[in-house]
């Protein structure tokens, strides 16, 4: 029976009865399905968040920090597990699967350790003036395909430290892109970089073929700026 992964709203694992598919891409064999999401899964989630914002926002950073270590610890007991599921989701080596996995241990240890610090604009002897960084509410995240693990801790871990709540989503980028331009067995150009560099370790050819993806994207930015009639300046306004 294929594993359904649901969605964690308030505190619960929730679906709305729509699913899916999670293909592996070197089998192209259905290894999970998740929620297919809309407008009120959205606001659902995000009333979730501005409830829990109330509370959150109250707690000191050293709660914070405790907290995350205990994260860190949970991620690294698992380490294993997530590893073959990151491997069988998205198509990374297991040595890959487990750098990735490994460097979200060592992130979630670190970023707590950032600090906000008041920041004195003017001190004079007229006005003593402070910019002090608050919470702002709910912060929305969204990752790529790539690194989809160590992206989302990398949003996740700076957000709720700072006392903001969350609503996060994974990008379907690695499903639905390939589905829609040809199916999970097409081959793309950034994948035959990837693997030059990190599979064959052929670094020359890698870097050859990366440079051509440049140029390429380079002329057609150039070319849509002249067939608009637009300066490369107006754009960075």
């Amino acid at each position: 029976m294929t594993t359904q992964y649901k969605n964690l709203i308030n505190g619960e694992l929730v679906d709305n009865g729509q699913w899916i598919d999670v293909v592996n891409p070197a089998t192209e064999q259905v290894i999970g399905q998740v929620p297919d999401c809309g407008q009120a899964d959205l606001d659902k989630a995000v009333a979730a968040a501005r409830a829990a914002f109330q509370t959150w926002k109250k707690t000191s950073v050293e709660e914070r920090r405790a907290l995350f270590a205990k994260m860190a610890d949970v991620i690294k007991a698992n380490s294993d597990e997530l590893m073959r599921l990151l491997t069988a989701e998205q198509g990374k080596p297991h040595m890959q699967a487990g750098s990735e996995i490994a460097g979200c241990v060592g992130m979630t240890r670190a970023l707590p350790m950032l600090n906000l610090e008041e920041k004195i604009t003017e001190d004079s002897d007229k006005r003593l003036s402070r910019t002090r960084r608050v919470p702002v509410g709910v912060v929305g995240g969204i990752v790529p395909w790539n690194f989809p693990v160590l992206m989302a801790i990398q949003k996740i871990v700076p957000a709720l430290l700072s006392g903001c709540t969350m609503v996060f989503m994974l990008a379907a980028g690695s499903l639905a892109a390939p589905q829609f331009l040809g199916g999970p067995s097409t081959l793309w150009f950034t994948s035959i970089v990837y693997d030059f560099f990190f599979q064959a370790f052929n670094w020359p050819r890698g870097a050859a073929y990366a440079f051509i993806l440049l140029a390429a994207c380079i002329a057609f930015v150039m070319l849509m700026l002249r067939l608009f009639k637009v300066s490369l300046g107006e754009t960075i306004k």
